[in-house]
């Protein structure tokens, strides 16, 4: 996985990965940009990760709360 990494074109990445950000935090369908960051190298954790940052987390409400 290491070797993988490095081997990706860091500027590709963050590109994409940014574009991903920005349409995530503007409301514009992302899945393009999901695949556009999954192109460029992405790994699922990274794409999680700017998913989880930008949107938040959802937590079940609790009864009587």
């Amino acid at each position: 996985m290491r070797a993988w990494r490095e081997a990706r074109d860091a500027n590709l990445l963050k590109r994409a990965l940014d574009r991903l950000d920005g349409a995530l935090r503007s409301g514009e369908n992302a899945f393009p940009l999901v695949l556009e960051a999954v192109e460029a190298g992405a790994t699922l954790g990274e794409v999680h990760r700017h998913l989880r940052e930008a949107l938040g987390v959802w937590v079940m409400p609790l009864f009587g709360r």
